[in-house]
């Protein structure tokens, strides 16, 4: 079973680590299921910043993007 199974059933999305996203007009890339939403990695953040995103909630998916790495910082 996926991390995602629960989130893909329950709001009827196809969310999956590696999907790009835009959430409320800001880019960005699934990077985690986190409970009830996609942990997200947006463009204009630090790689390894993760925010917590409702899965339908102005949500726009997309295709296959690339997970960065995070800083040592």
């Amino acid at each position: 079973m996926s991390e995602f199974d629960y989130i893909n059933q329950y709001y009827g999305v196809n969310a999956f680590t590696g999907r790009k996203v835009v959430v409320d007009g800001r880019l960005g890339v699934i990077v985690s299921a986190r409970g009830n939403y996609i942990g997200v990695n947006f463009d204009s953040d630090t790689p390894g910043t993760i925010s917590n995103c409702h899965p339908i909630w102005r949500v726009e998916y997309g295709e296959i993007g690339m997970i960065r790495k995070p800083t040592k910082s």
